[in-house]
């Protein structure tokens, strides 16, 4: 199963390194105060983009394990022997009239 994860690691590089014009970068090295305020940002982005890889694992993992539990119980009631209530088929009946 390929991961649905948009940002790799190579987009990722590429973003921290190309945030700001390489020679903007080397005109400011001394200003230290750009240099906290540039790893800020690059902390920024890599946090909110791990967070949302987060959020998206957990709800994978919330969605697989009903998925597994589901089968879970449908493993035991074959081994039972006994009819789910998810087999039965609804009747649609008239009214009397």
């Amino acid at each position: 199963m390929k991961p649905r994860y948009f940002i790799g690691a190579e987009m990722l590089g590429w973003i921290f390194n190309n945030q700001v014009n390489d020679n903007y970068m080397h005109s400011l090295d001394k200003d230290t105060n750009f240099q906290y305020y540039h790893e800020y940002c690059r902390l920024f982005l890599a946090n909110t983009v791990l967070l949302s890889q987060l959020r998206e694992l957990f709800n994978e993992r919330n969605e697989l394990s009903g998925r597994f539990n589901k089968l879970e119980r449908k493993g035991d009631e074959i081994k039972r022997g006994v009819k789910g209530e998810d087999d039965r088929k609804k009747r649609f009946r008239r009214t009397a009239s």
